[in-house]
């Protein structure tokens, strides 16, 4: 009803005197949500912060938790976050599923790596006992083919391409 009224531009503004009010009447009527409900309210931490107030949780479509995992060091000097982020509520595909990645400092999210490990998986890039061979050089480590992919960019649009046209091209199967 509030959707439809919105979509409409029939009403401005809405006023929701409680969380309850957010729930579907389906929802409320099924009995396994309620206990869940409760459970998850019981076994909320004291210390959780959500932006957007306390009934945000509960209208949300997607919702996620990010930890920090690890602090990335170059000779001793902080360059980067390993980051897990949880997906903790999706209402358009399965939650609980974690993603892993990279953020450097004064650079954001790092593709360089997650590249690099898709280009191994799918034989773009070969990878034998810790060493890279990426366009006929020979990288000793991850961080030095991660380095290279990031200086060298028109190689790694050319490994992206190949990746994509692997994992995205349909391929027409014959009859």
């Amino acid at each position: 009803m509030v959707d439809t009224l919105t979509r409409n531009k029939s009403i401005a503004v809405v006023v929701v005197d409680s969380v309850a009010a957010l729930i579907l009447q389906l929802e409320i009527d099924n009995v396994e949500v309620r206990v869940n409900l409760k459970l998850a309210q019981e076994n909320c931490p004291a210390d959780q912060v959500t932006c957007g107030g306390n009934a945000l949780p509960f209208y949300v479509a997607v919702r996620m938790k990010l930890f920090k995992k690890a602090l990335l060091k170059t000779r001793d000097k902080a360059t980067g976050l390993g980051i897990c982020v949880k997906v903790i509520r999706n209402k358009l595909a399965p939650a609980m599923t974690n993603a892993e990645l990279t953020i450097k400092f004064r650079r954001g999210i790092c593709c360089e790596s997650e590249i690099l490990e898709l280009a191994c998986e799918h034989g773009i890039i070969l990878n034998k006992g810790g060493s890279y061979f990426i366009e006929g050089k020979t990288l000793n480590t991850q961080e030095e083919a991660e380095d290279f992919l990031t200086a060298n960019s028109s190689v790694l649009d050319h490994i992206v391409k190949n990746l994509r046209c692997q994992l995205f091209e349909r391929k027409s199967k014959p009859k």
